[in-house]
This record gives structure tokens, sequence and C-alpha cells, in this order.
């Protein structure tokens, strides 16, 4: 069910899909939120959006004052702001992150397609954060079908038992 202009964050999959008048434009592999620092399900929208952005840390880091663009900055050079407190999608200093569950809660990307995804949004975009371990599609050309499970990395679902239910369902 994607939207038509938007954001779709596979959280088990560590991966973003983006959508622009009703069409699939682009795949984006992710880090999200290790154990400890889920990163949150539900429906967002992009609020902000920043250049060199500068981080604040929250308490937790123990880090005083806040650290300006540059290459200590962990949020990269891009940050999309999402209607979650403390909540985005910003590039990173640390690529070899991407495809783990890793950040405390946002969405690390690659730092050249954070800039290209940065230069796409729109304020106001609606962003869905789900989580499914299993997806089933159809071969448009034979017909057959396709199954994929991905790593319950939050331990909120059995991925066998989910592929179990909706091949059932097919």
């Amino acid at each position: 069910n994607p939207p038509r202009d938007g954001l779709v964050l596979n959280i088990p999959e560590k991966g973003m899909y983006y959508f622009r008048g009703g069409r699939f434009l682009r795949f984006y592999p992710m880090a999200v939120g290790r154990l400890g620092y889920l990163t949150p399900r539900g429906h967002f929208k992009v609020i902000d959006k920043a250049i060199n952005p500068t981080w604040v840390p929250p308490r937790w880091a123990n880090i005083k004052g806040s650290i300006g663009p540059g290459p200590d900055n962990p949020l990269g050079d891009r940050w999309i702001g999402l209607s979650s407190p403390r909540l985005g999608i910003h590039g990173t200093q640390s690529p070899y992150s991407i495809g783990d569950a890793i950040s405390h809660g946002c969405l690390r990307m690659y730092p050249e397609m954070v800039r290209e995804l940065y230069d796409g949004v729109q304020i106001g975009m609606p962003v869905r954060i789900e989580y499914e371990t299993v997806k089933i599609g159809k071969d448009p050309d034979s017909g057959a079908l396709l199954v994929v499970a991905f790593a319950d990395v939050y331990k909120l679902s059995d991925p066998l038992k989910q592929a179990d239910q909706l091949l059932r369902k097919v």
C-alpha cells in the first residue's frame, strides 16, 4: 500500500522506499535503531530540513554543548526531521554502519544518498515506518509467488510464522 508521494521504511529490511507521483523511484539502504533505542513505528511527516545541521546531544549522551557542521557531527551534512521528537533521517560519518541496527533511533543513510533524497523530499511529505519481517509478491511475467524474509531485529515477529500466515492468505 504505497503512498502517492512519500517514504516507506521497513525496519527489519533496513531499507526505505521513495515514491513520487504514484511511482516507485528508489530504494535506500538504512541503519535503524538498536535494541534499547528502537526506531518508532507509525505514520509521520517531514517537518524540517537542514544542510550542515548542528547536533544537540540528548542528555543520555553526556556531551556538553552542541556539535556544529564538520567531520565530528554524527548527523553528517543533511538532516530531514520527522514529526516525532528527535527523530530524523540523516547522513553519517560512519557509512559502514548502514544496513545495521546501530543508531539511537534515527535513520542513517549513506552521505551521497541522503543528499539525493534531501533534494527530493518536501516539508509535509508522509513517512510510514513499519515492521514487516516477510513480504510476498507476484512475478508479473510468470505469476509465480515470491517470498522474502528479514531478520526480526527487535524480536517482535516470527518470520516463519508470518510467512506461513501470509502464504495461507494467498
